[in-house]
C-alpha cells in the first residue's frame, strides 16, 4: 500500500509539474497576444494621428487660400470705395512740370517755394501760414483777364480758425511772395472772408465772399507807362563858368564833382500812378465792381496767396467759364505765349511788346511777416 501510495504520490506531483508547466505557457501565450495587441493599438494610434495632422494640414491650407481669396476680393472692394486721387503734387521747380496748351503755366522761379504745384503747372495748394504763387508771365500795359477755381482744401482744419483761405489778384515783380497778396504796395487782391480787398496791408470793404466751388475772375488795365527824364547833376565845368570871380580876387579852384551813378530803380524808389489805369474782380461771371483805380506801374503777375492746406487752379484762357462781357476790351493771359510765337515766326510785333517778361527776376523785397487777420 506504501508503494502505491508512494507511487500515486509520485504521479501526484508529476501531474502538478506538468499543469504548472500549462499555465507558463498559458501566461507566455497570454502575454505575447497582450504585446501583440498593444503593438496593434500603437500602430492604430500613429495612423490615426497622421490622418488628423494631414487633415489639419489639408484645413489649413484650405483656409489659407480661402484668405487669400477674401484679401484680393476685400482689396478689389476697397479700391471701387475709395475716391480717386487728385493729381500729383510736386515741390515748386522747374523740373517735370508739363505745360498747357495756352503756355501760360504757375511761375516755378518766383513763387514761394512752400507751395505745391500739379504737374500741369495750373493747381497750387499753399502749406501753413500764407504762401504766394505768381504766374510765369506778365502785363506792362494793356487790359488782360484770366480765372481761378477755389477747390477743396487738400487737408481739413486740424483746429478751429485753421480754415483754409484765399486772397487773389494781382501782384508786381517787386512783392514779397512770403506774405499774403495786398500785404505791400506791389499787390492787389480780393480776399475770400467777407469779401474783402486789400493793398498796401490795409483792407476795405469791397464785395460778396466767396468759399469752395466759385470761380473768381480777374481783370487788370494799365495805360501804357509815361516815358520819365532822371534829373542828372551839371557838371562841374559847367558850374565853374556860370560863376565870375571878383576883380582883384583869385579865380576859386572848382570842387571835383563825381561823375554821375547810371540810374537804377530798388524798393525804396517813388512808385509813379497810372492814368486810368484800375483792376475788377468777378464772383461767377458777376462784376463786383471797381476794386482799385490808378494803380501803380509795374509788371503784373496773376497770383493767388494760400493759407493752410487752400487749393485753387488757374485758368488762363483762352476758353473761360465766365468770360466778362463786351464792355470789357480784354485779352486772355494765353494770348502773351501766342504773341511770343508770332514773334518769333516774324510777324508783326504786337502792342504790348514790352509785356511778355517772364518772373524770373529774384525777389529781393522781404518784410517780417505778420500774423494775417484772414
Amino acid at each position: 500500500m506504501a508503494t502505491v501510495e508512494s507511487t500515486g504520490g509520485k504521479e501526484s506531483a508529476a501531474e502538478m509539474i506538468s499543469k504548472e508547466d500549462e499555465v507558463i505557457q498559458k501566461e507566455d501565450s497570454a502575454s505575447r497576444d497582450e504585446d501583440a495587441m498593444d503593438v496593434e493599438e500603437d500602430n492604430t494610434k500613429e495612423e490615426a494621428d497622421d490622418k488628423i495632422a494631414t487633415k489639419q494640414k489639408r484645413t489649413n491650407k484650405g483656409k489659407g487660400n480661402k484668405k487669400v481669396v477674401l484679401d484680393a476680393k476685400s482689396r478689389k472692394r476697397k479700391q471701387s470705395v475709395e475716391p480717386k486721387k487728385p493729381p500729383k503734387a510736386v515741390a515748386a521747380t522747374s523740373a517735370g512740370l508739363k505745360k498747357p496748351p495756352s503756355g501760360v503755366v504757375v511761375s516755378v522761379s518766383d513763387s514761394s517755394q512752400h507751395v505745391k504745384v500739379t504737374e500741369d503747372g495750373l493747381t497750387v495748394t499753399g502749406a501753413k501760414g500764407y504762401r504766394t504763387a505768381k504766374s510765369s508771365h506778365g502785363v506792362r500795359d494793356g487790359e488782360w483777364f484770366f480765372e481761378i477755381t477755389v477747390n477743396e482744401p487738400a487737408l481739413p482744419a486740424p483746429y478751429p480758425g485753421f480754415e483754409a483761405h484765399t486772397r487773389l489778384g494781382w501782384c508786381s515783380s517787386r512783392a514779397d511772395i512770403e506774405a499774403p497778396v495786398g500785404c505791400d504796395k506791389f499787390g492787389y487782391c480780393y480776399r475770400d472772408v467777407e469779401g474783402t480787398k486789400f493793398h498796401n496791408g490795409c483792407g476795405a470793404s469791397y464785395g460778396q465772399p466767396y468759399t469752395v466751388g466759385d470761380v473768381i475772375g480777374c481783370y487788370i488795365k494799365l495805360p501804357p507807362p509815361k516815358v520819365r527824364v532822371v534829373p542828372q547833376p551839371l557838371p562841374s565845368s559847367t558850374v565853374t563858368s556860370l560863376v565870375s570871380p571878383m576883380p582883384g580876387l583869385p579865380t576859386p579852384t572848382p570842387t571835383p564833382t563825381p561823375s554821375p551813378l547810371p540810374f537804377t530803380r530798388s524798393s525804396t524808389d517813388e512808385l509813379y500812378e497810372t492814368d486810368g489805369g484800375c483792376i475788377h474782380f468777378f464772383k461767377n461771371g458777376v462784376d463786383q465792381g471797381v476794386a482799385f483805380t490808378d494803380v501803380y506801374e509795374g509788371l503784373y503777375f496773376p497770383a493767388a496767396s494760400l493759407y493752410m492746406r487752400a487749393t485753387v487752379t488757374f485758368n488762363f484762357g483762352p476758353v473761360f467759364k465766365y468770360p466778362p462781357d463786351s464792355s470789357f476790351h480784354c485779352r486772355p493771359m494765353s494770348d502773351l505765349c501766342a504773341s511770343a510765337e508770332k514773334d518769333k515766326a516774324g510777324g508783326p510785333s504786337p502792342s504790348h511788346a514790352g509785356a511778355m517778361e517772364d518772373s524770373g527776376t529774384p525777389n529781393s523785397n522781404k518784410r517780417p511777416r505778420a500774423s494775417p487777420s484772414f
